[in-house]
């Protein structure tokens, strides 16, 4: 009972003395307060020591912190590093692969021309005339664009224009500097395009939407994933440009184009020479003589080379 009531009574004490000095600190700080506001700085002296000192302190105190905060960051880069050059590993392997078939179809290639005596069409242009695109809003067609180079610089309807990503479409009026290009996208924009993989052919035709749809399939072997590129047969595109590749929607095959991942800003035209009609490059008639002059240059009965 004698320990119950002096542990009361040390509780009691600690509680006046705490009560007192949360009084005697308020009081403190009151005047502290009532003193800067006649513009002195009470306590300035002991201030900037007390500060430095606390700054010290904390800096000494967060060096832990910061040692583990840069070792958990050297520890990620590390790893990072790692997975890059996991990346990039996989990238060489996969160039040199590319690589090797590029090399295989030049010898190819170069194999055919000599059998055949004969220059082997390419995508690869010589020629390539430099434009930046913009997109018209007032024109005749809805899908279409203006590109800063014309006739000037060697562009004629039908030239096919080029992004690092694929084909974007083609000429359809040329101007001395500017040119007007319908987009693969236009309602009225047809071009001939097969699957690189079976060959087989179609017509991409667009319809004013992101994805041009795949009619007038001649075969069924056309599957998802499949990757377009123009077929060369209407004559006016050349053929292996790169177009979009193959997926479906409902019953529909539609053409997802390479062009369509990024805005396009800066382009190419690749000019081309089609095959000419027979019509349009006839053959020189061959000098066959008449029968008068043949009548005129035989010698006459009884006649004779010799004196």
């Amino acid at each position: 009972m004698a320990g119950r009531l002096y542990s009361t009574r040390q509780q009691k004490r600690r509680s006046a003395l705490l009560r007192r000095a949360s009084v005697l600190a308020l009081a403190l700080a009151l005047i502290i307060f009532l003193l800067g506001l006649n513009g002195r700085r009470p306590l300035g002296a002991a201030r900037a020591p007390a500060e430095s000192g606390a700054g010290r302190i904390v800096s000494v105190l967060s060096m832990p912190v910061r040692g583990a905060e840069n070792l958990s960051r050297s520890v990620g880069a590390h790893f990072g590093t790692v997975a890059e050059n996991e990346r990039l590993a996989a990238e060489v392997t996969r160039l040199k692969q590319v690589e090797g078939q590029i090399l295989s179809l030049r010898e190819q290639v170069s194999y055919l021309e000599t059998i055949l005596n004969t220059d082997i069409e390419t995508v690869a242009k010589e020629k390539r005339i430099a434009a930046r695109a913009v997109s018209e809003v007032r024109g005749p067609f809805v899908q279409s664009a203006l590109i800063n180079a014309g006739a000037a610089k060697g562009v004629s309807s039908g030239d096919a224009v080029m992004t690092v990503n694929g084909i974007y479409g083609r000429v359809v009026r040329s101007g001395n500097s500017s040119a007007r290009v319908l987009l693969l996208t236009d309602l009225s924009s047809r071009i001939a395009v097969m699957s690189q993989r079976s060959r087989g052919r179609a017509i991409l035709s667009g319809d004013n939407t992101v994805a041009p749809s795949l009619e007038f399939r001649r075969d069924g072997d056309w599957q998802i994933g499949d990757r377009i590129v123009t077929s060369g047969d209407d004559g006016i595109l050349p053929r292996g440009l790169p177009v979009g590749e193959v997926f479906a929607e409902g019953n529909k095959l539609r053409a997802k184009l390479f062009t369509d991942v990024a805005p396009v800003d800066w382009i190419w035209v690749a000019p081309f020479a089609p095959v000419q009609r027979p019509e349009d490059d006839p053959a020189p008639a061959p000098d066959v003589p008449t029968p008068d002059d043949s009548a005129a240059d035989a010698p006459l009965p009884g006649e004779s080379d010799a004196p």
